[in-house]
Formats: structure tokens, sequence, C-alpha cells
């Protein structure tokens, strides 16, 4: 189902009601748009209305739709299923810009994306400027001309590959399978749902689960997966198809290929007309790629102890030519053992031979290292060709190894997934591309995160929300979108600060007095922290139809004279913060108010929820109603630490999703909890 912005199902409702014809002048008042923006709405539904076999016609001055009545009522049917608003973030409305692009076969217009994501044409040109980085690394390119529109260029099969993972990181599985259960689409429907057909979803489900594909999967959001490539594909096909598909080892496809074709005869003669073998060979791939199962009771089988003895020697040359010491680091064995056995097993995604920039970047930092492994691969792997990039990512694991010894902070990533294959993979594979600092990337599944130890990790991501874990982790998309690997890079830059590497050694004397200085400094730090962390409250404001200065004077009120002397002054200079600069947090209910002035006595946060809410302006221009006020209140001056205590706390409101969701919409408890983190983040023990 092609989705319609708010302003475009409102002028067809009102065209169908109005069966005799409507003017236009009527139309826009009704709709509350221009007569000239009614025209443009008009010319973009001109292909919308053609697919329903229906038309736009002008009589006399009145405006109607032209078609069958069977036409018209299929069409009123799929009006009451579009949803009636939009409600993203940022990432969300970046993910679905993504998506609707790579559904596309033909350019789209800037007014067309604006309309249907609900935004400005600007919005959706910087959106674009974000996906243009993250696409190139999977080998797409967003082609994109003023006067024709903007379109995704590259291989088919990878448009698919990265429109499924997007769609399947955007999608809860329960929330999925109970939608192919509805006989109706439900308006409040997630907006990735409604993306593809939901008779060709359904469709797909049911022919995965009679030809036993489906049983392969090892969770729901592979088969969740597995369902929206195949719906992916036949939706594609219409437009364009794989004509080639390269694999490495075509042998072990064969059963996968024959489940590809009877899956494929499921459906029409018109769809099996375009199945071509390169389609039946991607389709194959994936079935492949949900048909195992790497963990430790499998590593005791002949293969894997033959891989683990070749990748031993593989270390053991490598180490003999470069004169370091790889041999000690049993992490590195283990992870080169698990990538070189999925590549041997063709087991995930097939690395293009192409140059990728960053590795090539690696191998021009340790030319020895990379000549060394280009020497050692074909002895003891004489029955596999590694290609380039394949030798480089090799590389990647020993030149990690290398500068995880050179450096005390050795930074341990864990990324958490729903379930299964998917985003994580993909996500796992950018961190190891784009942040070599991060050192090992481990996986894990929601399901595990009670086996976990998060405190054995420096960084947490997550591809989804987790209500409930309390630890400080980044809710990042699959595609890591410029902004998110910026943050990345930036957090990792500041924990590698967090460990210098020891360059001498200090004498006893020397050490005790620092010690003992850390050690009153330290305490020091946690009182503060301690009674900055003992003054948030949360607090109910009824602030009927006031404006901002009346609610600030009420909530003014509610702070002790203790810490804020003259409640006016610093009601002035907030205002004054305010008029320079928006306070509210983009797409969130929450604005962050604050000022230091010498009638603060000392640093102040806390929360006050309002009981009506309060128009204002957000830091990306938008209107937002604000209906809980963040309170941040300092001395003037204030120390270095009270100025990076504060910042810690104004950062984390707009650091991720899940921050600003706990500010918006938690406990007292969880709002402390996530504070207290944040200054614990800052106390160097």
């Amino acid at each position: 189902m092609i989705l319609l912005s708010p302003r475009q199902k409102n002028i067809l409702q009102q065209l169908v009601q109005s069966s005799s014809g409507i003017k236009i002048t009527s139309l826009a008042k009704e709709v509350g748009i221009s007569r000239r923006t009614v025209y443009r709405e008009f010319s973009e539904l001109k292909l919308y209305l053609s697919q329903h076999h229906l038309a736009i016609e002008n009589v006399n001055g009145s405006y109607r739709l032209k078609g069958s009545q069977n036409d018209l009522q299929l069409l009123t049917a799929e009006l009451d299923q579009q949803p009636s608003k939009l409600a993203m973030s940022a990432k969300q409305r970046q993910a679905a810009l993504a998506c609707m692009l790579l559904l596309k076969d033909q350019p789209e217009k800037f007014f067309s994306l604006a309309v249907s994501l609900d935004v400005s044409e600007g919005t959706i040109q910087r959106d674009l400027k974000q996906l243009e980085t993250s696409l190139t690394e999977y080998h797409l390119q967003v082609d994109a001309k003023k006067s024709v529109g903007v379109e995704i260029l590259g291989s088919e099969a990878q448009r698919r590959l990265v429109l499924g993972g997007i769609l399947t990181s955007q999608l809860n599985e329960y929330e999925f399978f109970e939608y192919l259960k509805q006989d109706t689409n439900n308006e409040r429907s997630n907006f990735f749902l409604q993306l593809l057909p939901k008779s060709v979803l359904w469709k797909c489900a049911q022919a995965l689960k009679q030809e036993n594909v489906s049983k392969k999967t090892r969770s729901d959001i592979q088969e969740v997966q597995l369902i929206l490539i195949l719906a992916i594909s036949l939706v594609r096909m219409q437009h364009s198809t794989i004509k080639a598909y390269r694999i490495k080892k075509p042998q072990t496809l064969f059963k996968y290929r024959q489940e590809a074709l009877a899956v494929f005869q499921m459906f029409s003669a018109e769809i099996q007309s375009r199945v071509t073998t390169a389609e039946i060979d991607f389709m194959a791939v994936q079935f492949q790629g949900v048909d195992y199962q790497l963990d430790l009771k499998n590593w005791g089988d002949d293969y894997d102890l033959q891989v683990t003895y070749q990748v031993k020697h593989l270390v053991y040359r490598v180490a003999q030519v470069t004169d370091w010491n790889f041999n000690h680091d049993h992490d590195l064995l283990e992870r080169l053992t698990k990538h070189i056995g999925l590549l041997l097993q063709h087991h995930g995604p097939e690395l293009p031979d192409v140059p990728i920039s960053l590795l090539s970047d690696i191998a021009e930092k340790y030319p020895k290292f990379f000549q060394a492994i280009q020497q050692a691969l074909p002895i003891e792997f004489a029955e596999y060709h590694f290609s380039t990039t394949e030798q480089e990512l090799i590389l990647l694991y020993f030149a990690n190894s290398y500068e995880n010894a050179n450096n005390t902070g050795q930074l341990k990533a864990l990324v958490i997934c729903a379930n299964g294959i998917g985003a994580a993979s993909i996500l796992k594979s950018r961190l190891q591309q784009e942040i070599p600092a991060i050192a090992e990337v481990e996986i894990a599944k929601v399901s595990q995160l009670k086996k976990i130890h998060p405190n054995h990790f420096d960084l947490i991501l997550s591809t989804l929300k987790l209500p409930g874990f309390n630890w400080d982790y980044q809710v990042v998309s699959p595609l890591l979108l410029g902004d998110e690997l910026q943050r990345i890079k930036e957090l990792v830059r500041s924990l590698n600060e967090k460990f210098p590497v020891q360059t001498s050694i200090q004498t006893l004397s020397e050490n005790s007095i620092n010690t003992l200085e850390q050690i009153e400094k330290n305490y020091q730090q946690v009182m503060l922290c301690r009674k900055v962390l003992q003054q948030i409250k949360l607090v109910e404001i009824d602030n009927g139809s006031q404006n901002l200065q009346q609610v600030l004077e009420l909530i003014l009120q509610k702070v002790s004279p203790a810490i804020v002397t003259d409640r006016r002054i610093v009601q002035a200079e907030m205002l004054k913060r305010v008029k320079l600069a928006p306070v509210g947090i983009p797409d969130s209910q929450i604005a962050l108010v604050h000022a230091t002035n010498k009638s603060v006595n000392c640093p102040f946060f806390s929360v006050f929820q309002l009981k009506k809410s309060l128009k204002m302006r957000a830091m990306d221009q938008s209107e937002i109603s604000v209906i809980r006020i963040l309170l941040m209140a300092g001395p003037a001056p204030m120390s270095d630490f009270e100025n990076v205590l504060m910042g810690s706390i104004s950062s984390s409101i707009v650091m991720n999703n899940h921050n600003t969701q706990v500010y918006a919409n938690g406990s007292l408890v969880e709002i402390k909890n996530l504070v207290a983190l944040q200054f614990l983040n800052q106390i160097k023990f």
C-alpha cells in the first residue's frame, strides 16, 4: 500500500464524499490549504489514482473522481486503512525515507517525499545527506536532481538486503504477526508495516510455512526477516529483477535452490514469469543463511577442529614474519576461527571484491602485517580464494590485537539485537570497519541479557529500546546514520582518554601522595553528586493556561530558598536564554530550561510535570507541546567538576531516544538512576 500524507488522504476523502463534484475553493477551505497547493497535490496524486483505475476530472469547474463504483469502494476501504498522522523521531524518519526510496523504481519528487513524511523539503534534503554516507558503505548511491527528483542507484540484490535490514530493525515480531492476523489494517499500525502490501506479506508467510522453510528459522525475528526479504523481492520484481548473482560455492545451494523454486511456484503465473536463475540463487542464499547454528557445542566436530588448527598455523606464520607475538592472544584465535569458519561455509552476506577505503587505509598503516597475511593464507587455506576485501578484514583482527596490546583501554563493545541474525550483524560489520579502536564486538540477543555482565563492556549498543535495562547504552539504527556514527566515535575517543597508555612507573612516595589526594578529591566529588541527586524531585505543577514566564515563576516557588536566593533574577536569566535559543527537545514533550547566576548557591536539577501542555519551540525550530520541564541551575562561576557534572545531565537528555524517554515519561527512581549513571562516568577512580 502506498502511504499518503494526512493532507492527501483528506483531499481524496473530500472527493469521494462529493460524488457530484466540489469547487476548488471549497476543497481548499475544507483541507486548510491554498488553491495552488490543491492543484499541486492533484498532480502528485495522479499516479496513485491511476494505479486504482481512477482519475480526477473537472466538470464545469467542479472536481470529482472518475471511475467505476467498485474502484471507488476499493479506494474508500484503502483510505480507511491509511494512518491519520505520522509521529516519528528523526532517525525513524530517515529510516522511513530510505525505505521509501529503496522500494521505488523511479525518481521521487522532494515535495512528494516531504508531504508523505509530513516535514519540509529542507528536512528531506538534510536527511538525504545523512543517508548518503551510510548507503555508500553498502555500495548504494543517492542520486538527487532538482528538476527530476531523488532515487537510489546500485545493485538490486544489495538494495533489497539493506531494505530488509532496515525494516527488520524497525519492526517488533509480535506486532508483525498480530498485524498479519488482523482482517483489516489498524490505522495506528507501525508506519513500516504498511510500506509493503499486507496481502503480499501474508502470502509470503503462508508460502514459507507450506514449504517448511519457516521451520528452519531459530527465532520469530528470523522468520520476519525471511518474510520481508521475500515480499520485498516480489514487489521489486514487478519493475526490476536480479540479472546476475555471484555465489562462491554453488554446489552447497542445491537443496536451497529447490526450496526457493518451490516457494516462487506458490505465486501467480505473472510473478513466476519474472523469476530468473539469479532470483532463485538470491533467495536460496537467504534460506541458507538461517539454516545453521554456530555455537560452542558444534566446535567439537572434525571440520571445526580442522579450521581451528589451520587458523593457529596462520597466526603462527604471521607472528614469525612480523616479529610480534600474536600467539598469546586467545581472543584473536577465537574470533579468527569463527570469521574464517563462516567464510569457508559461506554463511552470512557475501563481501563485494571492491576497495573499501577504511580497510585500504588499515592495509597501508600495517603493510608488514598485510603482506604476511597475504603470504600465509594460500598456504593454510589452499582450497579457498580470499578476495582483497576479505584479506583486509582478516588484517583488521590482527591490527586490533596489536593496538590493544599497546593500549591499556582495550575497548570491548556489546551489540544487542532482538533475536537471531539481521541488524546486529550489519551493525557489527560497520563498527569493525569504521572504528578500529573497538577491539572486540560481541553480539547478544535480548533473551541473553540476564546472562550477560554489562560491566565487562566499555560500550553497549542496541538496535531496540531496552526497558528495565539500567546500564548506559546507545540505541542506534543498523545503518549507523552519520550523526550516530560520529557520536559513537566521540564516545570511543572519550573512553580512550579515560584509559591513557602508561608511559612510566611512579615511585612509591609519589604514588602514595597522589593516591591520598585522589581519594580526597573523589570523596568531595561523590558528596557533590550525592547532594545533587538528593535534590532531584518530580513535582506536579498546576499551570492552567499560563505562559512560560508564569510557569517558571510557579516552578521556582517549589525550589528551596537555600538553593535559589533570588527567584526573580534567576527567572529573568532563564527567560533570556530561552529567547536566545529554543530549549525544547526535538521529537519529545520535554524542554530543558537552565541558567547560571550568583543567586544560585549550588548545582540543582529537577523535573516538573505540567498539568496542561505548554507550546514551545524545539531546538530544530519545530513547535512541540511540552508536558515536562527539566530545570537546571548553577552558581556563577561553577567549578570545573560542577560544569562537567551538569554538562553530563544536559548531554544525556539528547544522547539517545532511550534517555529522552526516561526524562519524558520515567518515574523519579528511573530519572535518578539515569542521572547517577552519568555522574558515575565522570568520577575518575
